[in-house]
């Protein structure tokens, strides 16, 4: 994305979760918060160009029929969304997993591309110590049907297993999808 930023301004859509919606410059440095390791200079370059092309992080609640106010899109729709981890997270079961999936649809133009990537199989992540999310725990099958039901055409979907070595604790995750799909 930083290399993107260097010729496009960015404006970054968050999934407004729980309470509230971190300012951008908090969420710009959350990766530096909790590396371990150094920043390099390279990456403090990269992340200083970034955060001068944010135009604004803007909540968006996938519940809502209409998930972003349609000031902030092109009348036609978005040409492209991505969403990451966050469908399955923010939702309490299945259906309403499928009714954000319909209405983030509702961002999207016609022969618009989706990248939806998400977990298969976890039912939690861990938020803090002691502290379990739950999160809707889908399979292969039901984020093909899911896709379907909302008007997607699936185009390519890719499936990550993970060794037991990624297995850490912090959540019950067995694999991780990519989906690339257009909006018919």
């Amino acid at each position: 994305m930083a290399k993107a930023a260097e010729y496009i301004s960015v404006r970054i859509y968050l999934q407004q979760s729980l309470s509230a919606v971190l300012p951008y410059e908090q969420w710009l440095y959350a990766a530096r918060i909790h590396s371990p390791a150094p920043i390099s200079s390279a990456w403090a370059e990269k992340a200083t160009r970034l955060r001068s092309v944010v135009s604004d992080v803007l909540p968006v609640d996938v519940h809502q029929s209409f998930p972003l106010s349609p000031e902030f899109l092109p009348p036609s729709g978005a040409d492209c969304l991505v969403s990451s981890f966050c469908l399955e997270s923010v939702s309490h079961d299945l259906l309403s997993f499928n009714h954000a999936l319909g209405h983030i649809s509702s961002l999207l133009k016609k022969g618009g591309y989706l990248l939806l990537i998400g977990a298969l199989g976890e039912s939690f992540y861990m938020g803090a110590p002691g502290l379990y999310i739950p999160v809707v725990p889908l399979d292969e099958s039901q984020v093909c049907a899911s896709l379907k039901a909302s008007g997607y055409e699936l185009l390519q979907l890719c499936i990550y297993h993970l060794p037991p070595d990624m297995k850490v604790g912090v959540d019950d995750v067995t694999a991780v999808f990519f989906a690339k799909a257009k909006k018919v």
